[in-house]
């Protein structure tokens, strides 16, 4: 038989299938199994279980019928509590074969009452053991019989437990023809008389000993230890490590060693890196601190001078028999050469020595290449300078023009010795290009230049300059000595040289930066594929690292079409108290709030924000983002959104945890590796489920023109109907679910009532609402009165001038105050008399000039004030806006007509 615990709905076997018998009517109908006379039973074991609660009260009758082959286990089982007070009946009819186990247990509280009656007919078989148990409070009280009828085979022992405090006060009758079997009867003491559980558990009895079942948060034997460290999370993530469990905010964590955090998302202990925490250490050019040290960048080493100096050289960018230098005024580039006695003929460096190119050494006779020095011809001395000869008294000069050389008789013959730059063709000395001399393989495609005091150069030419002989080339530097910088200036690129690329250069964007359409270097949310991609979904771009992403609005995730359009199922948010001195950049001098606001810095808070999520939360944290900040005294106090894949519960306030969040100096602690906190005002237990009426949440979602409420018992859902001064056009569900409905709302022209403004008035319809405003020649009741209440009155009503005259100058009116009075209203009296022409003159003059200006300020806040006003969400569609009704305003500072 099996029983479905929320119905109770029972199956019967007959033969080889199961059928549902008739639906009882009630839970305390009886439960009859029976098998098909004469159909040998031979089924798998009998298992019944009632759940809990258990009223079952009726008779239980078990019967199976001659030749009876039910060779099972029989096991019943009543669950707490157990209000099973019938007759129970077991009858094995001849012959039978019965020789399972049968166990009958009625769990706590057993009211069990009845009868029990248990009968195996002739010949049995029975063989396996009996259990018998009625658990605390045992309010058994029926007669027991058990009989195992002629020829009895029952060889098995026979187990009777009543648990304390037992009642059973019934006859206890066992008959067995069996001389093998052992009967016992037990009765087992209160164990949990002393109660051993604390913190509210519940000690029930196992056996002989007492047993506790803990209430949340508590665990282990006594319930004196969390459930998180013993039987939890922190089980399985803290095994080698202490785990530690704050009891009044329910959250656990893993400790580690002094000046160690735990990292979740590794599952393991992590050095503390204290640089985040270190201002104004590590501020040198190309300098950053790493585990609280002062290191160079990447592709950067300390000189003698303790300096960061480019070492771009070090991966060994140059060619073969080539030198690298790097060039500290631009850093990622290098300056390939060739090596000594190596010239570069426009492909690579070619072998040659000290005196292929003359002018190095810069002899005026011989240059010995062996040697490296120069040499003088026989009948010369070489000179202190190591370059000059000069002749020897034995020598006698000519007078023959040799050019780069000098004339002497050598056997009466007149003979030009030439500087190694040129050669004699017997009556002129020729420079080597002239000549035809210039070593093969030393210029670039052996083009060489005559040069009367060099003998030759190379040509030089595109991406080749002269190297520093001035003869010979190398590759040019296009970046800076080309026009590589220039150019790449104009795609907001970087230039890095590159010798196989045809310019000799490349136009590179920074690793954040990506390519537009324009071929302009571009932040990667700018460019045109992904901000319209971004804004095809509904979505927000921002750089995750150096990717460009699609990023949803707070509380919302991405559907099955990519879009924005559906909410997430697990999100929190709440405040955290940020170090000042760490988010905002230098304030502003305008006081404006706009200035304040501009003045954080959102991107350091995002970057710190989801890299300590990701240690805190490990591989449960989804995405987290920022709701608002604004700078309260010395904090950045932020409400930022986090999203879960599983419902973290308390271990959400991880983030508010003082214990978790690693002590930085006096004044703050961080949540690795860097969100810095102050840790004064950090609030334990204040990050709670999010609700979708937050005003950043709700204005995106349902627009400014709504008004929202929670559904309550919904999750995150929420419904969003039109706010006063608005009314509704369409109802919508936008994110696949019932139970969020959101109103489209338009603005209410109020003005289209030609009542809705009093006489001597306009309408002026606004978004959301409207105003009325005094006509030419009138003025409100009041300087605080509305006149869309009021009404307005005559500028100079009686009651305009208490003590004087009203009257209308130009475009303003004013009050001529009698004698003895003076104020704009004439309703002060004068303590000092004083000249009656010069009191009218400034009476006069202030209600000229006081009301222009205070009614200019009035104009111009007004105006204002409708501009911000006119704004509406677009989230759903362009269909959502309404036009804003104004009427012009004349250079009078009233409604025109």
């Amino acid at each position: 038989m099996i029983c479905n615990p929320n119905i109770f709905v029972c199956l019967v076997k007959t033969s080889t299938t199961w059928t549902s018998p008739p639906t009882p009517n009630t839970s305390t109908s009886k439960i009859l199994t029976s098998t098909t006379n004469p159909t040998p039973h031979t089924s798998p074991d009998f298992n019944e279980t009632t759940y809990t609660p258990s009223n079952f009260t009726e008779e239980i009758n078990i019967t199976t019928y001659e030749p009876s082959n039910f060779t099972g286990d029989f096991n019943l089982t009543t669950c707490e509590p157990s209000n099973f007070t019938g007759d129970f009946n077991f009858t094995t009819n001849e012959p039978s074969n019965f020789t399972g186990d049968f166990n009958f247990t009625t769990n706590e509280p057993s009211n069990f009452t009845g009868d029990f009656n248990f009968t195996t007919n002739e010949p049995s078989n029975f063989t396996g053991d009996f259990n018998f148990t009625t658990n605390e409070p045992s309010n058994f009280t029926g007669d027991f019989n058990f009989t195992t009828n002629e020829p009895s085979n029952f060889t098995g022992d026979f187990n009777l437990t009543t648990n304390e405090p037992s009642n059973f006060t019934g006859d206890y009758i066992f008959t067995s023809t069996s001389t093998e079997s052992q009967t016992t009867t037990t009765k087992i003491p209160d164990v949990c008389s002393k109660n051993p559980c604390q913190n509210g558990g519940t000690c029930v009895a196992n056996g002989t000993e007492a047993k506790c079942i803990c209430a949340q948060p508590y665990a282990g034997k006594t319930c004196n230890e969390s459930h998180w460290c013993v039987e939890g999370p922190g089980k399985t993530l803290c095994p080698e490590r202490k785990c530690a469990f704050n009891f009044k905010t329910k959250v656990g964590r893993c400790e580690c060693e002094k000046d160690q955090y735990f990292n979740y998302e590794k599952k393991q202990c992590e050095t503390i890196d204290r640089c985040p925490f270190m201002p104004g250490k590590c501020t040198g050019q190309n300098e950053i601190c790493k585990n609280g040290e002062c290191r160079c960048v990447e592709h950067f080493t300390r000189n003698s001078e303790k300096k960061c100096v480019p070492n771009f050289c070090a991966s060994n960018p140059c060619g073969e028999n080539e030198v690298c230098e790097d060039l500290a005024t631009d850093p990622g580039n290098v300056k390939c050469k060739c090596k000594k006695n190596f010239f570069f003929n426009g492909k690579s460096c070619v072998e040659g020595n000290i005196c292929s190119v003359p002018s190095v050494l810069g002899c005026k006779q011989i240059c010995n290449a062996t040697t490296e020095s120069c040499e003088c011809m026989p009948g010369f001395t070489l000179q202190p300078d190591k370059k000059s000869c000069t002749i020897d008294n034995s020598t006698d000069l000519c007078s023959q023009k040799c050019g780069e050389g000098i004339c002497v008789l050598l056997n009466n013959e007149e003979t030009c010795i030439c500087h190694p730059t040129h050669l004699s063709n017997g009556t002129y000395c020729v420079d080597l290009c002239s000549a035809g001399q210039v070593p093969k393989g030393l210029c670039p495609d052996d083009d060489c230049i005559p040069d009367d005091k060099l003998g030759f150069k190379c040509k030089c030419e595109g991406k080749l300059t002269y190297d520093e002989t001035g003869v010979t080339c190398r590759k040019k530097l296009m970046c800076s000595e080309g026009n590589g910088a220039g150019t790449c200036a104009k795609y907001n690129a970087r230039c890095v040289e590159d010798p196989d690329h045809m310019e000799g250069f490349r136009c590179v964007c920074d690793a954040s930066k990506g390519i537009d359409t324009d071929g302009v270097c571009k932040n990667k949310c700018e460019l045109s594929k992904k901000k319209e991609e971004c804004q095809a979904r509904k979505a927000t771009c921002e750089l995750d690292g150096l990717n460009a992403v699609c990023k949803c609005p707070p509380m919302l995730t991405f559907d099955y079409t990519g879009q924005c359009a559906q909410l997430v199922k697990i999100s929190y948010s709440g405040e955290l108290p940020l170090a000042m001195n760490r988010y905002v950049v230098k304030k502003q001098s305008s006081p404006s709030k706009q200035a304040e606001e501009n003045s954080i810095n959102y991107e350091a808070i995002k970057k710190d924000l989801r890299a300590s999520m990701h240690v805190v939360y490990g591989e449960n944290y989804k995405f987290a983002d920022i709701l608002s900040c604004s700078i309260v005294d010395q904090d950045v106090k932020c409400v930022f959104e986090i999203q879960f894949h599983n419902d973290p519960k308390d271990q959400v306030n991880l983030i508010t945890d003082d214990e978790t969040c690693v002590s930085a100096d006096a004044d703050n602690c961080f949540f690795p590796p860097s969100l810095l906190i102050d840790k004064k005002n950090l609030k334990p237990g204040s990050f709670a489920e999010t609700d979708p009426c937050l005003k950043d949440i709700k204005e995106h979602n349902c627009g400014r023109e709504t008004n929202c409420k929670k559904v309550e018992g919904k999750g995150l859902n929420f419904e969003c109907t039109c706010a006063p001064g608005f009314e509704t056009y369409a109802i919508v569900q936008p994110f696949y679910d019932s139970d969020t409905v959101v109103q489209r709302c338009q603005d209410i022209d109020e003005c289209s009532n030609q009542k809705a403004c009093p006489n001597r008035t306009r309408c002026l319809n606004s978004y959301g609402s409207y105003e009325c405003l005094c006509l030419k020649g009138f003025r409100p009741l009041t300087a605080t009165s509305d006149p869309k209440i009021a009404g307005c009155v005559d500028v100079c009503d009686a009651t305009v001038c208490k003590h004087g005259k009203c009257q209308v100058i130009g475009e303003v009116y004013g009050c001529l105050c009698d004698a003895g009075y003076t104020g704009l209203s004439c309703d002060l009296e004068e303590k000092t008399a004083g000249s009656s022409g010069m009191r009218t003159a400034l009476i006069i003059l202030s209600t000229l000039v006081v009301p222009l200006i205070l009614f200019s300020i009035f104009i111009l806040y007004k105006y204002r004030l409708l501009l911000a006003k006119n704004f509406q969400s677009n989230y759903f569609d362009d269909q959502n806006s309404s036009t804003l009704n104004l009427r012009p305003i004349s250079n009078d500072g009233y409604s025109s007509s």
